[in-house]
């Protein structure tokens, strides 16, 4: 499983946020890609990985919400 950010600008580390509406374009579009503006330029939130990968990290996040 990959989760990449990219930055058209990078001086260091930088949070990550995924606002709601992201989340659920997301959800709604299949795509698991967010794009931001920032005050550098944009980044471009992506998450990939195998069926198996995706399904252990959507359990993951499923079991931190109960």
């Amino acid at each position: 499983m990959r989760i990449e950010v990219q930055y058209s600008v990078s001086q260091g580390p930088h949070l990550i946020e995924i606002s709601q509406a992201e989340i659920d374009q997301m959800r709604q579009s299949g795509n698991l890609t967010a794009t931001q503006q920032t005050p550098s330029g944009t980044k471009t939130i992506t998450i990939t990985g195998t069926p198996q990968e995706l399904a252990s990290m959507a359990a993951a996040l499923r079991n931190q919400a109960v």
